[in-house]
């Protein structure tokens, strides 16, 4: 008999933890395994694309209406589904929402409950409110979590605590398909062609949500000091595009909008990696970035703040600055990094530790336990 798997997001999107968490499930044993996934926030830009595509893989999904408010209306809402569809397991993304989720496993009887960190900061006003939501939360995944799963050593200390996650948890990578990021000159060609890029155009490249946290504004700032060594340089942008103005304005301000592309929303994110020369990624903070990883899959020299955790580094072609560097001193590091050979780099470490195929592997270990 299949288990049934719930595994719980905030919705479906191409992109940030949900696109790891979708990762994770199209790629388990479908023969071993029934999944559906509970939508927690479903009207907040939902990728209906993707919604069907999925379906037709033949996964289930069950969203949270949008007139369950409140914590006690949520944990009611999720305590009715979980009673009636007698889950084997549940495994929760959904930061210190997990508490909740996971008490409610546990009063019904589901014997693998699994909270997962993703993140090491939460983009919060840290009042009092907060923590004491956060202390609470925490309690509770704690008790009621059996499998304490985190993509870094900081994210795991985040959500659960270090010396809870020192005594029992465990690292699983966000894998990604390698193969499917393996570098090629043709996706390289089918990209800068799109785009009307020459092969000598120096192509800077951004995987990843337009917004705050991951700081295209600064990005803007060292693409300006690089066009003064290039002037045939652009700067590419692909994600979802949640705050594009102030990279607008201050693209405008510095005179070189024109240089500066907004791709959107993609499906063929692989095809951009072989485009680009360099991804560069100032992020304010983060914990270990799916993209980081599939740039280095496609051998993609990367330059990263140091804001983010060491742990994602495996490419000899990768490295971290600080933010509080100035812009001219990005670019520096960035020209020395573009002086390594791409095709001779080695992605087998990072192979060996975050293929799909592999930690899918690992993670039917511990929900068959």
């Amino acid at each position: 008999m299949k288990k049934k798997i719930l595994i719980v997001i905030q919705l479906i999107r191409r992109g940030g933890v949900e696109l790891v968490a979708i990762n994770f499930a199209r790629n388990l044993d479908k023969s071993k395994f029934d999944i559906t996934f509970l939508l927690v926030n479903p009207e907040e830009n939902q990728d209906e694309i993707l919604l069907n595509e999925l379906k037709s893989e033949g996964f289930n999904f069950i969203e949270m209406p949008i007139d369950v408010s409140g914590y006690f209306g949520k944990y009611r809402f999720m305590n009715e589904i979980m009673r009636e569809e007698n889950f084997h397991i549940v495994h929760s993304h959904v930061i210190f929402f997990s508490g909740l989720v996971l008490k409610c496993a546990k009063k019904n009887g589901v014997k693998v409950r699994v909270a997962h960190s993703h993140i090491m900061k939460w983009n919060r006003n840290e009042n009092i409110k907060y923590k004491l939501y956060k202390y609470v939360m925490q309690k509770l995944i704690n008790k009621y979590a059996n499998h304490k799963l985190a993509c870094c050593l900081a994210a795991g200390e985040f959500l659960f605590g270090k010396k809870e996650y020192d005594k029992n948890g465990s690292f699983i990578a966000n894998g990604i398909d390698t193969k499917k990021f393996e570098y090629s000159q043709s996706s390289r060609n089918l990209i800068r062609n799109e785009f009307n890029f020459s092969e000598d155009t120096l192509l800077i490249g951004h995987v990843g949500t337009v917004y705050k946290i991951k700081n295209q504004v600064f990005l803007v700032e060292i693409l300006n000091e690089i066009l003064k060594s290039n002037r045939d340089a652009k700067l590419l942008l692909v994600g979802e595009e949640v705050d594009v103005q102030p990279v607008i304005d201050k693209a405008q301000k510095l005179d070189i909008l024109d240089k500066v592309i907004f791709a959107g929303q993609r499906n063929d994110i692989e095809n951009f990696y072989q485009a680009f020369d360099m991804l560069i990624f100032p992020s304010l903070h983060e914990a270990l970035p799916v993209s980081l990883v599939e740039a280095q899959a496609s051998k993609l020299p990367c330059l990263i703040s140091d804001t983010v955790t060491t742990e994602v580094k495996y490419n000899e072609n990768v490295d971290f600055i600080s933010l509080s560097k100035t812009p001219a001193e990005w670019t520096a590091k960035a020209f020395e990094l573009l002086n390594f050979d791409r095709e001779q780099i080695s992605t087998d470490r990072l192979v060996n530790s975050y293929d799909i195929n592999i930690v899918a592997q690992d993670l039917e270990k511990i929900y068959l336990s």
